[in-house]
């Protein structure tokens, strides 16, 4: 026989009679048991035995003078409850052994069988592990049930799991179900088919599927419920088959995370992305579209002051003033053009304060209703309010947005809708322009019955250059320079079209507390004394021509430089031949800014006027320490050189 353990197995023997222990060790050391006797004859010693280790088996007499054997079987009850324990008697009646074994003894031996003994031992001590590793077994499942059972209902997730023979049925719901869907753990077993009930129609099928089917999709998969107040919860959920050992699917077994919040953190996410590259982007036209406006308006000063020459030359009634003003017509336009490019790229600067926006609005309309079709109705909704904003940033978003619907509805019918009202922010709200903060706006709202755009359209509509006009219709800066002025007022757009339903644009801007500034002086009428001495400094020499040309009709004394050097070198040798320095503002080798330093840093004090395409390189706190300088955007008119050069002599000599 083999033993049960490869440690010695501690056996304590209660027997008052020497020779019986004794022929026991005997008996097992023939066997060559690994067992260690220990001897007790009496109460104290068998007591003490059984603790504070327990035995692994315990054999005992029936009938000892001190104590019997149902008594030491009740003391292994009490000290060492799961300890085997074997009688040894040399006779034991049939209702005794009936007694012992309900009271705990796992056998006996009659000690004229007393050659049984080891087996019954080994028998003991066998049943007595596998009933310890039994126990340890089930004690490791209770600890791990409990375990996954604490982790199961403290877990954020849903965890669910549901049979499906003989009837649908939920065995087992998460309590996270109740936080999530606003339904309890008890309202899903109640109902079992309280779950397709709250199901997306478009994702139910998938419910059918499992349930009717017996076909449970792989992977994870996006699932819309219907929460217990109304919102909708975007779930996301992978299923697991359960099989019996035939094979056969039994149930089903889930987890379902609420991922609304992601999902919308996500969309915001790829939204501000996309606004962040669309930024990028318009930054980089805009300081293409900067430069080359740039050149432009030195290319349209010439042609517009040229223009304007031929036009003072020839008579009134000559046949060419039509053509010329043809010519000035679309030189205008093209001043406009550049206009809105230089606003777009931000090249030109605006002077924003308070404003009353509804008659600004109004003024804009009259021009609305002069180029629009009599048969669409203009209907207007304005309530009072301020902002601080330049009044042309208003003009140009109410044209864009006005010349916009009215083309939009083609058939020359509809009805163009602008309203004005105050609106009320209490939280970030992420729009196709910019993102509108908690706070008070004015919210002026642009509405046409046209055909409207498709999601297509909806995400380029405000890219620049973007336009859905035939060629030779639309530049496609309209709504990029309203988005760009909005932006720059610190407000928001948002768009609302639906094909052959209409567009509304809405423009989300910050309300002002501060009152409207006095107006401005007018005005004062052009001076007729003249003569003054004029140096003219420009590198393009049609430019010079024209201001010269203009100047002497003005009865002015100009001199040209078309090189700054040289009327650096002539001015500072002669300083008081001139009284006003007219110059370009960029040209090689010494740019407008320089060569009045330079004048400066020579102690000359020559009022200064600097002709360019746009005032930000003037509005710098070295520019001003330059003394008079007056700016003069291009193109410029002569009646705009005529005003230039008073504006610039009533500061100098009041």
């Amino acid at each position: 026989m083999s033993a049960p353990s490869t440690n010695p197995a501690r056996i304590v023997y209660l027997e008052d009679d020497r020779s019986a222990f004794e022929l026991v060790v005997a008996l097992i050391e023939a066997e060559g048991l690994p067992y260690q006797l220990q001897h007790v004859d009496d109460v104290a010693s068998y007591r003490n035995a059984l603790t504070p280790t327990p035995p692994d088996l315990i054999l005992a007499d029936f009938n000892l003078p001190s104590i019997d054997g149902l008594t030491a079987l009740a003391y292994k009850r009490e000290l060492c409850p799961d300890t085997p324990f074997i009688f040894v008697s040399g006779s034991i009646g049939e209702e005794v052994a009936i007694a012992s074994l309900h009271n705990g003894a796992c056998d006996f031996v009659l000690k004229d069988s007393i050659a049984r003994l080891p087996s019954a031992i080994e028998r003991a001590l066998k049943e007595a592990e596998e009933h310890r590793q039994r126990v340890d077994a089930e004690k490791r499942l209770r600890e791990s049930e409990a375990h996954f059972r604490r982790i199961a209902e403290n877990a954020p997730d849903v965890i669910i799991r549901f049979s499906l023979r003989p009837t649908f049925r939920y065995d087992y719901i998460s309590p996270a179900v109740e936080h999530i869907t606003g339904y309890s753990p008890e309202d899903f077993y109640n109902d079992p088919l309280l779950a397709g009930k709250i199901t997306h129609p478009d994702d139910v099928s998938l419910i059918r599927q499992i349930i009717e089917k017996n076909i449970v999709p792989e992977g994870i998969h996006e699932i819309r419920l219907k929460a217990r107040d109304g919102h909708e919860i975007i779930s996301e959920q992978r299923f697991v088959a359960v099989h019996d050992d035939q094979g056969e699917l039994v149930g089903v077994e889930t987890i379902a995370r609420d991922i609304t919040q992601w999902k919308r953190e996500r969309e915001n996410r790829h939204q501000l992305e996309a606004q962040l590259v669309q930024a990028q982007k318009m930054e980089s036209i805009g300081a293409l579209a900067g430069g080359i406006a740039h050149d432009f308006n030195n290319i349209l000063t010439g042609i517009l002051g040229f223009n304007e020459l031929a036009t003072m030359t020839l008579p009134a009634d000559h046949p060419l003033q039509e053509e010329l003003g043809e010519v000035r017509k679309a030189g205008l336009r093209a001043k406009d053009l550049v206009a809105q490019i230089l606003t777009f790229a931000r090249k030109r600067d605006t002077k924003a304060s308070p404003i009353k926006i509804m008659p600004t609005i109004e003024e804009a309309l009259k021009l609305v209703r002069a180029a629009t079709p009599s048969s669409i109705e203009i209907v207007q909704r304005l309530t009072p309010g301020i902002v601080c904003a330049d009044p042309t940033q208003i003009h140009q978003i109410i044209l864009n947005l006005c010349t916009n619907a009215v083309q939009a509805m083609q058939s020359g019918t509809g009805k163009l809708t602008i309203t004005l009202q105050p609106h009320t922010s209490t939280g970030v709200t992420l729009m196709e322009v910019g993102q509108l903060g908690p706070g008070d706006y004015l919210r002026l709202s642009v509405s046409d019955t046209g055909h409207g755009m498709d999601d297509a359209t909806k995400q380029r509509i405000f890219a620049p250059f973007f336009t859905t006009k035939k060629e030779g219709e639309g530049t496609g800066l309209g709504l990029a320079l309203v988005k760009s002025i909005t932006t720059s007022l610190g407000g928001a757009v948002h768009l609302f079209s639906r094909i052959n339903e209409g567009t509304t644009f809405e423009v989300y801007l910050p309300a002002c507390s501060k009152s409207e500034p006095t107006s401005a002086c007018a005005t004062k009428p052009l001076r007729l004394d003249r003569g003054e001495r004029i140096a003219v400094v420009d590198d393009e020499c049609s430019i010079s021509t024209f201001i010269a040309v203009r100047l002497e009709q003005l009865k002015y004394q100009p001199t040209v430089f078309n090189n700054p050097l040289l009327a650096l070198e002539a001015i500072t040798r002669a300083p008081g031949d001139f009284d006003v320095l007219l110059t370009d503002l960029a040209m090689p080798e010494l740019n407008g800014l320089d060569l009045i330093r330079r004048l400066r840093a020579a102690s000359i004090g020559l009022p200064a006027i600097i002709a360019s395409g746009g005032s930000a390189e003037l509005d710098t706190p070295d520019a001003a320490t330059l003394g008079v300088i007056h700016h003069l955007p291009k193109p410029f008119t002569g009646e705009d050189l005529a005003q230039a050069l008073q504006r610039i002599f009533d500061t100098a000599r009041p």
